[in-house]
């Protein structure tokens, strides 16, 4: 086995556990939505970024760029040859699949909830925020308190 060959192995098997550690946090997650338990939910989302910095690191150290995409219509990189002929190369993929889908899955039982809210703030006579949260779950309108129509 070749040196790039074993630096690719070595990678895929980093990113293996980046990817269990992300697992694990959208299971996290998941379980909070189900058990409405917003304190065990914020946990689990700050777990799941910490894990997605963990895989965006290792792709970006081992490609040298960003993100590690290739535009539309580029060759493949010797570095995707390589991972595309490792043995744990399909189980990654299968794993961050299940990933996304459990990321989505989450996504619409949020947006669900946020809808159910706004429905019940309606019919309270009250109208809800224009944006509940921002992308760091926060109040766009007041980062400071939570009025009784964000949840």
């Amino acid at each position: 086995m070749s040196a790039a060959e074993d630096s690719t192995d070595a990678m895929v098997r980093r990113l293996l556990v980046a990817v269990g550690d992300l697992e694990q946090s959208l299971q996290s997650e998941t379980a909070a939505l189900v058990a409405g338990d917003a304190g065990e939910l914020l946990a689990a989302v700050e777990q799941k970024r910490r894990a997605v910095r963990a895989v965006e690191r290792i792709v970006r150290e081992s490609t040298g760029t960003g993100t590690g995409a290739k535009a539309s219509g580029e060759p493949a990189s010797p570095l995707q040859s390589r991972l595309e002929r490792s043995p744990e190369w399909p189980r990654l993929l299968e794993r961050l699949t299940r990933c996304q889908l459990a990321n989505q899955a989450a996504g619409g039982a949020i947006a669900a909830a946020r809808r159910g809210t706004a429905e019940l703030l309606r019919a309270l006579g009250q109208a809800p925020a224009a944006t509940i949260y921002d992308g760091d779950g926060h109040t766009a309108v007041d980062r400071g308190s939570r009025g009784i129509g964000v949840c």
